[in-house]
C-alpha cells in the first residue's frame, strides 16, 4: 500500500475529526391500515427515527416506501417534506410538505396500496436534537461517497477503503450465488439491477430496519446492509426481499420476509426454538404489529420455516396465490380460504414439519464455510460442531473435526483446538501435517517441550516438508537458538515453495541476520527484506484484502529501518484482520514500530493489546519484555 492509499484509509478511519454535530429531530413514525368493515385504523408499524437536516432519509417501512427531507429546525417546530410510494404491485405516489410543532402529528391519509388496502402515515416530531454525525457522516446520495462495481445481477456499492471495498469479491460471490439460486427457483424476471449498498455504519440517509441492521426498498430497487468489524448483516436475504416485492408486490411480513428467506439455513434454529417451547403460535404472527414486535430472531426463523413448509408441502403456485391476495388485515382469512384449513390446523402441521424435518450433515458443513467466509467465527464454530455431532462416516467426522479445530483457532481458543487435534490423531495417526499442527497449538499455549516432540514426529513422517521445517525453526527461535533456526530457514530457501512462504522465510531469516556481527549476513538480511517486499507487493495486486500480506510487508519495512512505513502497513493489517492469533502478532510488531519511531505511548497500547487478546504465548512473552 503506497502512502496516498494509507492517507485515504486514515481519512476514512478518522472521519469523526472532520464531521460536526448537525441539527436534527427525533420523531415517531406510525403506519395504519384502514379496516373498511369496522371503519377504524389498525396500527401496523410504530417506530422511532432520527432525522438530520439536509440529509434525505428513505426506506421501506411496513407497506410504504418513505422519503423524508428535513429542511428546517428550531426550538418550536420542524419543517419537512414527506414523499410516499406504495406497491400494489402498481406503484402509487404521494407527496406533501409540513411545518408542525413538536408533539403534533403530520398526517397523510387515503394512501392506496394493493387491491383495496388504504393506509395512513403519521410522522410526529418529538424534539430538536444535535446529531453527532462523526460516527457515520456518509450519505449514499452524495456523489463520490460510494464507489460501485457491477456484478451479474446487482451493482455493489462500497465506501472506498472500507471493509466492503477490501472484501468486495467475497461479498459478490456470496450474494450472486444465492440470488441466482433464488431466481431459478422463483422464475423471477426483474428489470435492471438491484443496487446493493455495503455500509460501514448506519447511514442517516437510510431508514433502517433496526431488528436486523438492514434496509430494503423495492420501489427504488435498493438494499442496504452493514459490513464492519462489529457487525456484518450482508447476506442473501436483502436482495431476495427486494426481488420478492418487485415481482409480486407487498404482502405482510410473515409472507414476504419468510419467502425472501426460503433458502436461509433456519431449520436448526427453529428446531431449538420449538424444543425450548418458545415458538409463537401462527395466530401471533398474522398481526403485523405483533409480528414486528416479536423477538427478531424468533420471528425470522418462524416465518422462514412456515413459508418453506407451505411451499414444500403444497406448492409454490398455491403460496403465490395466497401472497398476492393477502394484506395486513385479511391474512388469516386468506390463509384459510387458499388452504382450506384453519389457522390452528396449519399451526400444528407447520410445527410437526419443523420437528420432523431431516437436516443433512453436509448442510452444516456448507453453512459453516459460509459463516467463515462472512467472518462470523462464532457461527462458524456452531455449525462446525453441529456437523461433527451429525457426521455419519469416518471421512465426514475427520472433515468436521478439521472445521471445528479451525473454528476454535479463529475464535482464539487454542486449548480446545489442541484437544480436537489430539482427537483427530487418535483417528488417524499417519498425517504428518496434523502432528505439526498439534505442535504449533502447543507452542501457542506455552508447552514448548511437548510441542517439539510432536514437530519432530511430524518431520519423521515427512522429511521433505518445508512447512514443518519452518515451524521447527520457529520453535528454536522461541528457545533463543537462532543459529539452528537460521540453518533450517536457509535450507528452506533452497527448496521450491510459493511466493508467500518464500517471502515469510526471507523475512524471518533476515530478522536473525540483521543483528549479526557478520557484515555479509547483514547485507544478506537487507537483500532478503527487499526481495520479500517485492513478492508481497506483487501478490497484493491480486489479493488486496489479505491482512497477512500487509503484516509481513510491515515486518519487512521495519527490518529496513522504516518504522513509519511499517506502521502504515500494520494499521492496514489491523483494519482487515479479525482472527485473535494474527491480531496479537500484528499488535506486537506495531508496538515495535511505534517504539522505533519514538511513539512510546502508542507502543505501550499495542503491547498491552497483545496481553489482552487471545495471543500466542510467545507473542505475549515478548510483549511483556517490552512493557517492562
Amino acid at each position: 500500500m503506497d502512502k496516498l492509499r494509507f492517507l485515504l484509509l486514515a481519512a476514512w478511519l478518522l472521519v469523526a475529526s472532520s464531521a460536526a454535530a448537525a441539527d436534527g429531530i427525533d420523531c415517531r413514525l406510525d403506519i395504519y391500515q384502514r379496516d373498511l368493515q369496522d371503519n377504524q385504523n389498525v396500527l401496523l408499524v410504530s417506530d422511532s427515527l432520527t432525522l438530520v437536516k439536509g440529509v434525505v432519509a428513505s426506506g421501506f417501512v411496513g407497506p410504504v416506501s418513505i422519503e423524508v427531507d428535513l429542511t428546517g429546525v428550531d426550538s418550536l417546530r420542524a419543517e419537512f417534506s414527506l414523499h410516499l410510494l406504495t406497491l400494489g404491485p402498481l406503484t402509487n405516489n404521494y407527496a406533501r410538505s409540513f411545518v408542525v410543532e413538536y408533539e403534533l402529528p403530520a398526517r397523510m391519509d387515503n394512501i392506496k396500496g394493493k387491491a383495496d388496502a388504504e393506509y395512513s402515515v403519521v410522522l410526529t416530531p418529538l424534539k430538536r436534537v444535535d446529531v453527532d454525525t462523526s460516527f457515520c457522516g456518509y450519505d449514499h446520495r452524495s456523489r463520490g461517497t460510494f464507489d460501485f462495481t457491477p456484478a451479474g445481477y446487482m451493482d455493489i456499492h462500497f465506501v472506498p477503503l472500507s471493509l466492503g471495498d477490501f472484501y468486495w469479491d467475497s461479498i459478490k460471490d456470496l450474494l450472486e450465488s444465492f440470488y441466482r439460486r433464488f431466481l431459478d427457483f422463483g422464475h423471477f424476471s426483474l428489470p435492471g439491477k438491484i443496487q446493493v449498498y455495503i455500509c460501514p455504519c448506519p447511514l442517516y440517509s437510510v431508514i433502517w430496519d433496526e431488528r436486523f441492521g438492514i434496509a430494503v426498498d423495492p420501489t427504488r430497487n435498493t438494499a442496504f446492509s452493514l459490513y464492519s468489524h462489529d457487525l456484518n448483516t450482508t447476506d442473501q436475504y436483502i436482495v431476495n426481499h427486494v426481488a420478492v416485492m418487485r415481482n409480486f408486490g407487498y404482502s405482510p411480513p410473515l409472507l414476504s420476509e419468510g419467502f425472501a428467506n426460503y433458502f436461509g439455513f433456519t431449520a436448526p434454529d427453529m428446531k431449538d426454538i420449538l424444543a425450548a417451547g418458545r415458538a409463537p403460535h401462527l395466530s401471533d404472527m398474522l398481526d403485523t404489529y405483533a409480528y414486528m414486535t416479536l423477538d427478531p430472531h424468533t420471528a425470522d426463523r418462524s416465518s422462514a420455516t412456515f413459508v418453506r413448509f407451505m411451499i414444500d408441502q403444497y406448492s409454490l403456485g398455491q403460496f403465490l396465490k395466497l401472497y398476492e391476495a393477502a394484506d395486513d388485515l385479511n391474512l388469516s382469512e386468506k390463509i384459510e380460504q387458499v388452504y382450506s384449513m384453519s389457522i390452528e390446523e396449519l399451526d400444528g402441521l407447520w410445527k410437526n414439519y419443523v420437528d420432523t424435518i431431516t437436516i443433512e450433515p453436509e448442510m452444516y458443513a456448507r453453512y459453516a464455510n459460509i459463516a467463515e467466509q462472512t467472518l462470523n467465527y462464532n457461527l462458524f464454530l456452531k455449525y462446525s460442531r453441529a456437523f461433527l455431532d451429525n457426521a455419519a462416516t469416518r471421512p465426514d467426522s475427520l472433515r468436521a473435526l478439521g472445521l471445528v479445530k479451525r473454528a476454535y483457532f479463529f475464535t482464539g481458543d487454542y486449548y480446545r483446538a489442541t484437544d480436537i487435534e489430539r482427537t483427530m490423531l487418535a483417528i488417524d495417526s499417519t498425517a504428518a501435517m496434523e502432528w505439526m499442527a498439534l505442535g504449533t497449538y502447543l507452542m501457542m499455549n506455552g508447552y514448548y517441550a511437548e510441542a517439539y516432540t510432536n514437530l519432530a514426529h511430524a518431520k519423521s513422517l515427512d522429511t521433505a516438508s518445508q512447512v514443518i521445517d519452518f515451524n521447527i525453526a520457529l520453535y528454536h527461535m522461541c528457545q533463543d537458538d537462532t543459529a539452528t533456526a537460521a540453518q533450517i530457514l536457509t535450507d528452506n530457501l533452497s527448496g521450491e515453495k510459493g511466493a508467500m512462504a518464500q517471502g515469510e522465510t526471507r523475512v524471518v531469516l533476515a530478522n536473525i541476520y540483521k543483528t549479526s556481527d557478520d557484515k555479509n549476513k547483514r547485507e544478506l538480511a537487507e537483500r532478503y527484506y527487499r526481495e520479500a517486499m517485492s513478492g508481497f507487493q506483487q501478490t497484493l495486486q491480486v489479493h488486496s484484502s489479505s491482512p497477512s500480506l500487509y503484516m509481513w510487508l510491515g515486518i519487512a519495512q521495519f527490518g529496513l529501518d522504516d518504522p513509519e512505513a511499517a506502521v502504515r502497513d500494520f494499521e492496514t493489517a489491523l483494519f482487515l484482520e479479525t482472527r485473535p492469533f494474527y491480531l496479537g502478532m500484528i499488535n506486537l510488531w506495531q508496538g515495535k514500530a511505534y517504539l522505533a519511531a519514538g511513539h512510546e505511548a502508542q507502543a505501550r497500547e499495542c503491547f498491552s493489546a497483545v496481553l489482552n487478546q487471545a495471543s500466542a504465548d510467545y507473542h505475549q512473552r515478548e510483549a511483556r519484555q517490552f512493557l517492562k
